[in-house]
């Protein structure tokens, strides 16, 4: 072997081992983490979560009661038991002070100033259900509105969870794109040494620095995307993630009996509490039509100069109240009421089969992105290898620059495939249990 071919030796054992590494970092990244090289960031891309479940859970749980949002909902639930004492309050007594002065002129014998002091007290004696009804209608709405805030904190909840999935996934693909433009420059200055020993092309050297510039200004792209995610996090949290770190999904099984049992999801008991109510305000309105027995009390109190003479009186007595004629009023209100009892009825059956079809479908999404996740890591495995066949080849002289370009490239895709993958896996998993209704449940949340 003559001193040529030994010079090339040395120099292909000292350049090419890192380049079959390949991009091998030293920089540091967003979570001052050293950056991987590809072979080992698709190692820990399909390791799995580094956190388990119930971390995720407690994490959330000391903070879900301190999102605005939420406090919001809290005291929206608060209002609703205070609308229910307010409709009670009409069975009880209803007392009226009333007090009066002036003067009477131009009545013989009795003019002169005056003043009138009463206290009425009245009370429903019976109403053929009337208010009872109304109770109930005013129930019936503040269950719809309860499970209505049910929904919301089950939306607020999901956006929590997928805004830490996000933060997740934003923080590898920075890592992502870091690797793989440290590797191109990596590369890059391999070729610039290897043309300094005449082993290179210029034309390979002008290709690799194009694609070195490519790879770095894909770089603050990737940190544009995880500032948004950690800024989302900010509005929702309050506060900087603690962790980047994925989370693993709680063991759960949803079987399709759970699937079509959709009459205890917030949305469905919505509807149905909508139908109730306005049943019972048709209900209400009926027993209106058979008039209101009261019991009144009232005490009054006469005084004056006048020559009309002063005193007090005591009445008690059982008033029958009842409208005769109102034009055909309430016969237009009843078929009012009548027609919204239909149209309720209609969009609670709207409601259930909705719901049916939204589970079913986040439920098909879940199945669909799990085949997604094993089949992208097959990809990204089989990508790996064709880098590897293809730098060696290259290094061989066996192959173009050009292909281990493009080998890398479809190496990094598959990466990026698959982290997105991984990421739509947890997405639609915490989408499902919230089409489900069961998420809060999952979290152990409650008002």
């Amino acid at each position: 072997m003559n001193n040529r071919n030994i010079k090339y030796l040395f120099l292909g054992l000292v350049l090419v081992a890192p380049i079959v590494c390949a991009n091998t970092l030293r920089v540091q990244s967003h979570t001052n983490a050293p950056i991987l090289n590809l072979d080992e960031f698709a190692d820990e891309a399909s390791s799995g979560s580094s956190r388990s479940f119930d971390e995720l859970k407690s994490e959330i749980n000391q903070l879900f009661f301190s999102v605005p949002t939420i406090l919001r909902l809290v005291a929206i639930n608060g209002s609703l038991d205070a609308q229910v004492d307010q409709a009670k309050a009409a069975k009880d007594w209803q007392i009226e002070l009333s007090v009066d002065g002036g003067g009477r002129t131009g009545s013989v014998g009795a003019d002169g100033d005056r003043n009138t002091q009463s206290i009425t007290a009245t009370k429903i004696a019976h109403d053929f259900g009337a208010t009872d009804s109304a109770i109930d209608q005013v129930k019936f709405a503040n269950d719809s509105s309860a499970a209505e805030i049910d929904s919301l904190r089950s939306e607020a909840l999901l956006s929590m969870v997928i805004s830490k999935i996000e933060v997740a996934t934003q923080s590898r693909l920075v890592k992502l794109a870091s690797s793989f433009y440290d590797g191109r420059a990596r590369f890059q200055k391999f070729l610039e040494e290897k043309k300094a020993f005449g082993a290179a092309s210029s034309a390979d050297v002008v290709r690799a620095s194009a694609k070195t510039y490519e790879a770095e200004a894909a770089v603050p792209t990737a940190f544009m995307g995880l500032q948004d995610a950690l800024d989302r996090y900010q509005e929702l949290y309050g506060s900087q993630p603690s962790s980047e770190d994925w989370y693993d999904t709680p063991a759960f099984s949803l079987d399709k009996k759970v699937i079509d049992r959709v009459e205890d999801h917030p949305l469905v008991r919505q509807a149905e509490n909508d139908l109730a109510s306005v049943i019972a305000e048709l209900d209400a309105f009926r027993a209106g039509d058979y008039g209101t027995v009261l019991f009144q009390v009232s005490a009054s109190r006469v005084g004056g100069k006048g020559s009309g003479g002063t005193g007090d009186s005591f009445d008690a007595k059982i008033v029958y109240q009842q409208s005769l004629a109102d034009g055909g009023s309430r016969d237009a209100s009843e078929a009012i009421l009548k027609a919204k009892v239909a149209e309720y009825e209609a969009e609670f059956e709207r409601s259930k089969r909705e719901r049916v079809r939204v589970v079913r479908s986040a439920w098909n999404a879940f199945l669909a992105s799990e085949g997604t996740l094993r089949s992208q890591e097959k990809v990204m495995t089989a990508s790996r290898k064709a880098n590897e066949a293809t730098t060696e080849l290259y290094l061989n002289n066996r192959g173009s620059i050009a292909d281990v370009f493009k080998a890398e490239e479809d190496y990094v895709s598959a990466i990026r495939t698959y982290i997105d993958a991984k990421r739509s896996v947890q997405t639609n998993f915490y989408q499902l249990l919230h089409e489900a209704g069961v998420l809060m449940t999952q979290f152990e949340l409650g008002i």
